[in-house]
């Protein structure tokens, strides 16, 4: 019982910093918060979110061969979007939106 407490007390901390990793893979980091007491996991789920939203992807309206890549997305829908099919407004409009 001793060998497994150290060994928890040894191992945490470095699970710990492999959590504020931003690129561990999803199945990892789902791995180790398992292994984790609860209250050290939490909010790591919410800025996987977070990340995912600030990665570039292709817009979903070019075509896959123009393989236009932003981090754009429409404000309605959440699609990705470029700067050719982004539409710019000024407040007066988006008070009607």
């Amino acid at each position: 019982m001793f060998m497994r407490q150290l060994h928890t007390q040894l191992v945490n901390p470095f699970l710990e910093k492999r959590l504020s990793i931003a690129t561990l893979s999803k199945r990892l980091r789902d791995n180790i918060q398992d292994l984790l007491p609860t209250n050290i996991g939490e909010g790591t789920s919410q800025q996987a979110d977070e990340l995912d939203a600030k990665k570039r992807k292709g817009c979903s309206l070019c075509s896959y061969k123009k393989n236009r890549m932003t981090k754009v997305r429409c404000l309605k829908c959440e699609k990705n979007i470029c700067g050719e099919h982004k539409i710019e407004i000024c407040v007066n409009c988006a008070k009607l939106i």
